[in-house]
């Protein structure tokens, strides 16, 4: 057993107390159930999180931990449209829309767009089906990263929204994480 066995054997055990000390840290609460107007909601978070029904006219936000940089949120808004199923092709077409907004939105506020993420289909832990969609941006010295999630759920769509400060050092798979454990009664 050399130097340089006994130095990875020390750092892999340092990662993995530093992951578990990380985890036990943000760990996720139990799943929370929220009324919201017309929809009762589930979802999981994590525990240093603070829920925030009405906050600012949003039906349901989901605040981080407080930090220097401000606070990263997520939110839930049951949408009046119902009876509804995805329509991939057309989701797919709309992409160029999306930018074209989302540009014309962060440049009218002196900000420039980073980068967009397309698409994604996945389904939620409960088998709902979940789209996704974003962007990065720059704005006043600040990047974002803004993801918008769809879910339908007993026929209605879900708007399910994200938004990171590149400075809170918060994982968009957290927020991942939490879009995938939304579930409607």
């Amino acid at each position: 057993m050399g130097f340089c066995y006994i130095q990875r054997l020390s750092f892999t055990a340092l990662f993995a107390i530093s992951t578990l000390f990380f985890h036990a840290a943000n760990g996720y609460s139990k799943e929370q159930t929220f009324a919201l107007e017309g929809a009762t909601v589930s979802i999981d978070f994590p525990a240093s999180w603070q829920a925030a029904p009405g906050l600012m006219g949003m039906p349901l936000m989901l605040l981080g931990p407080e930090q220097a940089a401000g606070r990263a949120a997520f939110s839930v808004t049951p949408t009046t449209l119902n009876d509804l199923s995805f329509d991939d092709a057309a989701l797919d077409k709309s992409q160029s829309e999306y930018r074209a907004g989302r540009t014309a939105w962060v440049e009218d506020k002196g900000g420039s767009a980073i980068e967009f993420y397309p698409y994604k289909k996945s389904k939620t832990k409960s088998g709902l089906d979940l789209r996704q969609i974003g962007y990065r941006y720059s704005l006043a010295g600040t990047e974002f990263t803004e993801i918008s999630y769809f879910a339908i759920c007993k026929g209605q769509l879900f708007h399910l929204k994200s938004l990171i400060r590149k400075e809170n050092a918060i994982p968009q798979s957290s927020m991942d994480q939490m879009a995938g454990s939304f579930r409607c009664e």
